[in-house]
C-alpha cells in the first residue's frame, strides 16, 4: 500500500543533488533524490541515489506520493 502524504507535508518535498569534486577542481553531480528532508540524508549516505531528476521523482511518487 503507497503511503500519501498530508497537503502541508507536501510542502516539505523537494529535489537533492549530490556532488563532488574532482582532480581538476571542478564540480559534478554524483547523484539526485527527491522527496522529504530526510532524502538528503539518505542521498550523503549514499543509501539513495538516482541517475536524473526524474528517476529520483519517480521513486518517490511510486513510493510517497
Amino acid at each position: 500500500m503507497k503511503k500519501t502524504l498530508p497537503p502541508e507535508e507536501k510542502e516539505n518535498v523537494q529535489l537533492y543533488v549530490k556532488y563532488d569534486v574532482d582532480e581538476d577542481g571542478e564540480e559534478q553531480i554524483i547523484g539526485y533524490a527527491y522527496g522529504e528532508p530526510w532524502v538528503s540524508q539518505a542521498l550523503y549516505m549514499d543509501d539513495l541515489c538516482f541517475d536524473t531528476e526524474q528517476e529520483a521523482r519517480d521513486w518517490w511518487e511510486k513510493y510517497h506520493g
